[in-house]
């Protein structure tokens, strides 16, 4: 700061000193409209040199800076007025501004004759200020109060779709673990499947079959009475709930030898199942009786264990019918 103070009394008194080198035709000197500006204000320096109208005088080129942290921002154009007959004056405004704080040096402005003579205007000092800032009560204030954009569905429909395929992949695998759990076909949520037949049809429909093709009668014994068996524990299955198709003869035997509704065909049961065995692992030959006798029994077994259909409207139709016919 106190060199900034030197170096401007330098500059009011440079002139003085440069008097005597300068022809006392030619006069310039510089003012400014506010010697103090806040930082980023605009103020203007004018520029007034007078002279002979025979000495023709060239003026200095202000293109972007005036002295190192003064900036030009415009230079206008000059303009002259006539003083006398013989004297003229050349007048020039430049508008000029600073962004940083502090005390600047205008240097004098030479201006130079066509004798070669070198003419200095003053100088001026320029101070730049700011705002005190206060920063323990500072408060921040919006250009504009903040708005809320309105809910608009398409800045997020892509996120709903996520969502939403999402929620179907865990949907569609809890319901194929369940088909996978109950044993289901993933193929019958597509293709209508025809309805099941009852157990005992079904049974009687694949052991008239087995019958009718008597394929023992071809050397094929242990074919023939694996299918009997397989069409028995099917049965078996859907009719008493035990998971026939994997247990053994005896295991099956146990089971069965506990449900009272098949106590009176155990034994047919047990014939069938042991005659299959020998036949499947020891090669036991059976005979032609044998043969047919284990396609009845089967038969029989399916027969006595089927449930039981009591038929009540039937047999009211045939109660009236009959006492129609008693009155007539």
């Amino acid at each position: 700061m106190k060199y900034n103070i030197i170096a401007v009394l330098i500059a009011l008194l440079l002139p003085t000193l440069l008097h005597g080198q300068s022809d006392s035709n030619i006069s310039a000197r510089i003012s400014i409209d506010s010697t103090q500006i806040l930082v980023g204000d605009q103020t203007r320096l004018h520029i007034e040199l007078s002279h002979d109208k025979r000495t023709n005088v060239s003026l200095p080129l202000f293109i972007d800076t005036l002295t190192a942290g003064i900036e030009v921002l415009e230079s206008l154009k000059p303009d002259t007025t006539i003083l006398s007959d013989e004297r003229i004056q050349i007048n020039q405004d430049l508008l000029i501004t600073s962004f940083d704080e502090g005390i600047y040096h205008i240097s004098p402005i030479a201006f130079s004759t066509e004798k070669g003579d070198t003419i200095y205007s003053n100088g001026l000092g320029l101070k730049v200020v700011t705002f005190p800032v206060d920063t323990v009560n500072i408060q921040y204030f919006d250009i504009k109060p903040v708005i809320t954009p309105q809910f608009v569905w398409g800045d997020y429909h892509l996120y709903v779709v996520l969502a939403l395929g999402i929620l179907f992949l865990i949907f569609a695998a809890i319901y194929l673990y369940k088909l996978y759990k109950n044993k289901q076909s993933i193929i019958g949520l597509f293709v209508k499947e025809e309805p099941k037949l009852p157990p005992h049809i079904a049974a009687f429909n694949a052991l008239e079959q087995i019958k009718k093709e008597k394929i023992w009668q071809n050397g094929m014994e242990k074919e023939y009475y694996t299918q009997i068996t397989e069409v028995l524990r099917v049965y078996m299955e859907d009719r008493f709930n035990v998971n026939a198709m994997e247990m053994t003869s005896h295991e099956i035997l146990e089971q069965i030898r506990r449900n009272p509704e098949a106590k009176e065909v155990f034994d047919q049961l047990k014939q069938i199942l042991e005659l299959s065995d020998f036949v499947k692992f020891a090669k036991w030959k059976p005979t032609i009786h044998e043969n047919g006798s284990s396609i009845m029994q089967a038969i029989f077994f399916v027969e006595k264990t089927q449930p039981e259909e009591v038929n009540k409207p039937t047999e009211e139709v045939e109660s009236s019918d009959n006492k129609k016919e008693k009155s007539e």
